[in-house]
């Protein structure tokens, strides 16, 4: 396990989600003008909502020990395109098109690991961008703040979706990597 790598990610995303509540607080502090949804939507006041944080922190913590204690892949089949690599690294070996619907994945750890980073990564990403968001609604900038204005509807699932799509093929990139250094025929 890489202890010290899994301890500075945790204390990273422990720092940026208290920066964001600090941040929000001093933006809005009644939570009137807060986007997440778990204020928008379900109405959460403070004390709901560091309580969330805290548990969802939680969450992505024990996630992120199933990622920092993976073991790397042994796929014994060469050759392998990234997307198929990423099939057989859930899943153990190809199937035909029509069979890979039905198919259930055979390495949990895998599974586990892979939203360990997910979460961490997506974390990691939309925390900053809600620091710097409010940064810049809290300092008055015009331009900042008309932009959101005018796309405030589309800007945090674009920003957000972004996220997800970098942090997918960070994953299998770095993954993909590992599996062709250990077979030199790829």
């Amino acid at each position: 396990m890489r202890w010290k790598s899994y301890i500075r990610a945790v204390i990273t995303i422990i720092l940026l989600r208290a920066a964001d509540l600090y941040i929000t607080y001093l933006y809005t502090p009644d939570l009137g003008s807060e986007w997440n949804p778990l204020v928008s939507i379900f109405g959460l006041t403070w004390y709901g909502f560091i309580a969330t944080q805290i548990g969802i922190i939680i969450f992505i913590s024990i996630l992120m020990y199933f990622y920092f204690n993976r073991k790397p892949p042994k796929i014994d089949q060469s050759n392998l395109s990234l997307n198929d690599f990423s099939y057989v690294y859930f899943y153990g070996k190809m199937h035909p098109w029509r069979r890979r619907v039905f198919t259930v994945p055979r390495h949990y750890r895998r599974h586990l690991a892979f939203n360990g980073f997910l979460f961490m990564a997506i974390t990691i990403g939309i925390s900053t961008f809600a620091i710097v968001h409010n940064i810049l609604l809290i300092s008055g900038n015009s331009l900042y703040t008309s932009f959101v204005d005018k796309y405030h509807e589309a800007y945090f699932p674009l920003t957000f979706t972004f996220t997800l799509i970098v942090a997918l093929y960070l994953f299998f990139a770095k993954e993909f990597d590992v599996y062709k250094k250990s077979n030199p025929a790829t």
